[in-house]
C-alpha cells in the first residue's frame, strides 16, 4: 500500500515522470462527495486548458497528468498535483494548483507549501513556484484569496499561497 505524505522533509531529488507507477492504483472514488471531487478537477482543469493551452496545463488524469518521482528523509515517493500551470516563455513563475469542492485554507495551504511547491522548486530551480488553492465553494471569512489569476503570476508579488473561487460550466 502506498502511503500519502503530507511533508517533504530533507529533499533529495526530484524528477518528472511521465506515466503513473504501475504499482500505484487508479482512483475509484466511492463517495459521492470524492466523484464530485474529481469531476470539479476536471473541469477546472478544463478551463485552465482552454486558457492557456494543452502544453501549458498538466492535470492529474491518467492521459496528460503529471507524476514526480522523488527521495527524502522518509525514502522514495510519487505525487501527482492536481494542476501544474507552466510559464509562458520568458516568464518567471510556475503555478501548482490543489482542487477543492470547498474552500479549505489550512489543509490546502499546507499541502502546497509543505509538500507541492518544495518538489517543484528542486525540479524548476530558476522559477518561482506558486500554490493556488481553486475551490467551489466558499465558508467562512476567506483570506488569501484572488478573483485575479494575474496576480498570481505576477513575479514581483511576495506571496507563496493564494485562494481562487472558480466555478467552471
Amino acid at each position: 500500500m502506498v502511503r500519502k505524505r503530507q511533508k517533504i522533509e530533507d529533499l533529495a531529488r526530484a524528477e518528472i515522470i511521465k506515466r503513473r507507477p504501475p504499482f500505484i492504483p487508479r482512483p475509484k472514488p466511492r463517495r459521492q462527495d470524492a466523484k464530485a471531487g474529481l469531476v470539479y478537477e476536471r473541469k477546472v482543469a478544463e478551463f485552465f486548458t482552454a486558457l492557456y493551452g494543452e502544453d501549458r496545463v498538466s492535470h492529474g488524469d491518467d492521459e496528460r497528468g503529471t507524476w514526480i518521482k522523488y527521495k527524502d528523509q522518509h525514502g522514495e515517493g510519487w505525487a501527482q498535483p492536481d494542476l501544474i500551470m507552466l510559464p509562458d516563455e520568458g516568464a518567471q513563475v510556475l503555478i501548482v494548483g490543489e482542487c477543492k469542492l470547498t474552500y479549505t485554507p489550512r489543509k490546502a495551504e499546507q499541502k502546497l507549501k509543505k509538500f507541492y511547491i518544495p518538489l517543484l522548486q528542486e525540479i524548476y530551480p530558476d522559477l518561482i513556484v506558486r500554490g493556488l488553492q481553486i475551490c467551489k465553494n466558499l465558508r467562512g471569512s476567506p483570506t488569501k484569496m484572488t478573483k485575479n489569476i494575474d496576480v498570481v503570476w505576477d513575479p514581483m508579488i511576495e506571496c507563496s499561497f493564494y485562494s481562487m473561487n472558480l466555478r467552471p460550466i
